[in-house]
This record gives C-alpha cells, sequence and structure tokens, in this order.
C-alpha cells in the first residue's frame, strides 16, 4: 500500500492506522508519506512503536525526504516528510 498527501495537516492521524492494517495481507509492504511537522504534533511516533511492541508491523524504517525541490522558494521551501516503509507482519 502506498500513501502520499494523506497523513498531513488537517487531514488524517494516526488513528487511520490499525484500519490499513486491517484491509493488506500478512507480508503486505507500505509506504506512507507523512508531514514531518503533523508526524511530531499527532502522535505518530507513539502509534508506530504500539504497532511494533504490539506485533502488528515489522521491518519498520523511517526516512526523511524533502517535500519540495531545491528550486522552491516560499516559506514552505524547507518542509520535510518522513517516509514510513513497514510490513504487516
Amino acid at each position: 500500500m502506498v500513501s502520499s498527501g494523506t497523513f498531513t495537516h488537517g487531514h488524517i492521524g494516526p488513528e487511520a492506522l490499525p484500519a490499513l492494517l486491517r484491509v493488506g495481507a500478512q507480508g503486505a509492504q507500505y509506504a506512507l508519506s507523512i508531514n514531518a511537522k503533523f508526524y511530531h504534533k499527532s502522535g505518530f511516533a507513539n502509534a508506530f512503536t504500539r504497532l511494533i511492541d504490539g506485533g502488528w508491523i515489522s521491518d519498520f524504517t523511517l526516512l526523511e525526504v524533502p517535500i519540495y525541490g531545491e528550486a522552491a522558494r516560499d516559506e514552505h521551501r524547507g518542509d520535510k516528510a518522513f517516509i514510513a516503509l513497514f510490513k504487516k507482519a
């Protein structure tokens, strides 16, 4: 499952993660982009820790990437996203 632009300000929070896991088969791979500021404010770190500790997901990796390219010149030019990569256990 791939999601981009869904987990950001005013959209969907970490409470949706269990529902995403229910629709995937065991071993399904997930790649979710999450706005970095939203990640911390909305509790994604705690949600992923609970999913890992509860045996719901495995192979969790969190990558930080710029949202916009080097040519961006507005106030959001430095915005970052996390790409959460994991498998349904």
